[in-house]
């Protein structure tokens, strides 16, 4: 094939044909193409996948990163975080806040209820006593711990050998040196008081009471005590428990 662009001959070996190409010839796309119309008729492919040259430029173009994109995006991000850090204090700070909460009503409550388990709980002293004294207000006094010599549990029949009447505190004799006396200890904080009340002797008679960690029974009737076997149970979830055998 032959042709001419602008006097210029353009020859191939496939075709006899003689083609011109004008300067302002018109161009088409056609199949990834550029075809330029001739005066004859006939198309000339100039270039093939020309169309694809910017679209690969664009694409580096894209791929670079100016300092106002990078500054736009340091920004975002800083934003971002500074919203989650911000979220996640004070989510904390509210957790807690009604953690202190929830333990300010409840040593309000232990207070007023039972003051003594209360003050050995917080001073993690055992061999403390307390009494309420005013709204809020408790007095705390230290106590003396008695020896396993020192006392004895006695049956009912010491105390009234006519009528036999369970208390609600268990009943035993103390010897504080110069004489014996009797006395009642209270088995769930272990304080020991001159008196106690009675009580029905089938939900009394047997009291559970723990001495240097070991958990005994104790039968106000004979005076006699038995030692529980326990297991000790912990789970995650829980605090431990404990359950008689």
């Amino acid at each position: 094939m032959e042709g001419n662009n602008d006097g210029l001959p353009l020859d191939t070996d496939k075709a006899p044909l003689l083609l011109e190409i004008l300067h302002n010839a018109k161009t088409v796309k056609s199949c990834n193409w550029n075809l330029t119309i001739t005066p004859q008729g006939y198309a000339i492919g100039t270039n093939r996948f020309k169309e694809n040259k910017p679209r690969r430029i664009r694409r580096a173009i894209e791929g670079l990163i100016t300092s106002s994109q990078l500054a736009a995006e340091l920004s975002y991000l800083s934003w971002n975080i500074s919203t989650t850090l911000s979220f996640s204090f004070t989510h904390a700070m509210h957790s807690m806040c009604e953690y202190v909460e929830q333990n300010r009503r409840w040593a309000l409550a232990a207070s007023t209820s039972d003051p003594t388990t209360f003050s050995r709980v917080m001073f993690n002293n055992p061999y403390l006593t307390a009494r309420k004294v005013g709204p809020g207000v408790i007095k705390v006094w230290p106590c003396v711990a008695l020896e396993p010599r020192q006392y004895v549990f006695i049956p009912l029949e010491e105390l009234n050998p006519v009528k036999k009447e369970c208390f609600e505190f268990i009943p035993i004799k103390i010897d504080i040196g110069v004489e014996e006396k009797i006395a009642f200890v209270n088995p769930e904080n272990m304080i020991i008081s001159p008196s106690s009340r009675k009580a029905p002797c089938n939900a009394f008679r047997k009291q559970i009471i723990n001495i240097d960690n070991e958990i005994f029974e104790v039968d106000q009737i004979t005076g006699t005590i038995s030692e529980i076997n326990v297991n000790y149970y912990r789970n995650m979830a829980f605090d431990p428990r404990l359950f008689m055998a």
